[in-house]
């Protein structure tokens, strides 16, 4: 269980009719305690090795800590619709550092950029391509704490798969999740008919830990459909996405139904 408390603001500036660049401050005092009364069945199918119990192998411990971050961040922004945009680009870099002279405990530098553009092909046909990345560098002594760590799958990043489920595990102390990660999407988009959307997506992506080799050979993939509805009660879109895992493991599951409100990204 994690709890946290504190409080954060930021300052933004417009460079241009496309650009601007922000910058963030955030602290939080955050108490994290490890259940553990629960325990991880021997084995969950999804990796090449059975899964320790991360309780038993130390790799859920429990902390308590400060974090004092700032993060500046550039962005170009040239889509003609917030939420359906038919053409644009979307850029955006960060680096969030949290760490000595800032008064935390908790020490590391994050970088991460996304790069999105929609291209239209016909007067109702729309190609959409998003690539994201990110990497977690330690500054101190600690390990970098569970819930800093990469982990995919989900509704907003690899549809089919289920939330958070794709992340690495350390085969020598069962540390979970990754410090670096990369996410590919395209959607083929069908504007029906006000309010409503086809799309046909494949997904990729993967997250690797500090402990194993950078390794494109080992990206997940998933594909399927998405019917989203605009509605004028919601600024973002009722999404109804049906996703199929192309390279399951076992115990995975082949193919899953979600639901949610918002873009895809």
């Amino acid at each position: 269980d994690r709890e946290s408390k504190g409080f954060g603001f930021g300052y933004g500036l417009r460079l241009g009719p496309f650009t601007g660049m922000m910058i963030n401050y955030g602290y939080e005092d955050i108490n994290m305690v490890t259940d553990k009364s629960y325990r991880y069945p021997p084995d969950d199918g999804r990796h090449e090795r059975p899964v320790e119990d991360p309780v038993l192998w130390g790799s859920f411990k429990d902390l308590k800590g400060t974090s004092s971050s700032i993060t500046p961040s550039f962005y170009l922004n040239t889509k003609d619709d917030p939420f359906d945009p038919k053409k644009g680009i979307f850029f955006r870099l960060s680096a969030r550092y949290s760490g000595a002279g800032l008064g935390g405990t908790i020490d590391l530098f994050k970088p991460e950029t996304s790069f999105t553009i929609y291209k239209p092909l016909k007067r109702n046909w729309i190609f959409a391509f998003n690539f994201e990345g990110g990497k977690i560098y330690k500054l101190g002594d600690e390990e970098i704490p569970a819930y800093e760590r990469y982990f995919l799958g989900g509704e907003y990043s690899m549809r089919g798969f289920s939330w958070r489920s794709i992340y690495p595990i350390n085969p020598k102390d069962g540390t979970i999740g990754g410090d670096r990660y990369l996410q590919f999407n395209l959607e083929s988009i069908f504007r029906i008919q006000q309010p409503f959307r086809f799309v046909i997506f494949l997904d990729s992506g993967n997250a690797w830990g500090e402990w194993e080799k950078f390794d494109l050979g080992k990206l997940r993939y998933s594909t399927g459909i998405e019917f989203r509805i605009f509605l004028p009660v919601f600024t973002a879109p009722l999404r109804f996405i049906y996703g199929v895992v192309l390279d399951t493991k076992p115990g995975e599951d082949r193919s899953n139904f979600q639901f949610t409100i918002g873009t895809s990204f």
